[in-house]
């Protein structure tokens, strides 16, 4: 088995925030959640979406404090998905974002065994 030890509070405030975020960007379609186990020492996390995606020049930026894409019509402040990677790092992971091939973004999050 690969154990992973995390805050839960904040990882749940991580994973909350890419929900929220993938509600936003997703007018129409659908939004996956789950968690796969990748080889014996890593677990992933992840939320999919089928909006929009991102361009190239926001999925540079994405994850910089007070940064907003082109597209965002709310009154953000941008710090969310730069707070949430602090989090994820703070714990020894990773977070990632891509566009979909066909449509839409996901986020990774990656946890390797023993990570506190």
């Amino acid at each position: 088995d690969t154990e992973i030890t995390a805050d839960s509070a904040r990882l749940g405030q991580v994973v909350n925030n890419l929900i929220n975020n993938a509600v936003k960007f997703t007018p129409v379609g659908s939004i996956r959640i789950g968690y796969r186990r990748t080889g014996e020492d890593m677990v992933e996390l992840f939320v999919e979406d089928t909006g929009n995606g991102m361009s190239e020049e926001v999925l540079e930026h994405i994850f910089e404090r007070f940064y907003k894409g082109k597209n965002s019509a709310d009154s953000s402040v941008g710090i969310g998905l730069a707070l949430a990677r602090m989090i994820v790092v703070a714990q020894e992971g990773t977070l990632s974002a891509t566009n979909r091939i066909n449509g839409g973004a996901k986020f990774e999050i990656r946890f390797y065994k023993g990570t506190v």
